[in-house]
């Protein structure tokens, strides 16, 4: 993908009056290529942000539970 947007990049950094038609279609091309990348990466990346959260409401809880345990115990020792 970075080689793609280093393409994109370069074909737009190039664009003049001169060829300003021609570059624009090469640059819609480019974009048209990178795009489902863009999207599967977005999704990708959705979904570990999902996951870490999930993972830290987990140990949150976790941590709820063992705390509550302690105290559990330290009353039946009494």
């Amino acid at each position: 993908m970075d080689a793609k947007l280093e393409q994109l990049e370069t074909t737009l950094n190039n664009i003049n009056v001169f060829n300003a038609g021609k570059k624009r279609e090469e640059a819609v091309a480019l974009l048209a290529k990178l795009l489902p990348e863009v999207e599967s990466f977005q999704v990708e990346t959705q979904r570990l942000r999902d996951t870490i959260a999930h993972e830290r409401r987990n140990a949150s809880f976790q941590r709820e539970i063992n705390a509550d345990l302690c105290v559990r115990r330290s009353k039946s020792a009494a």
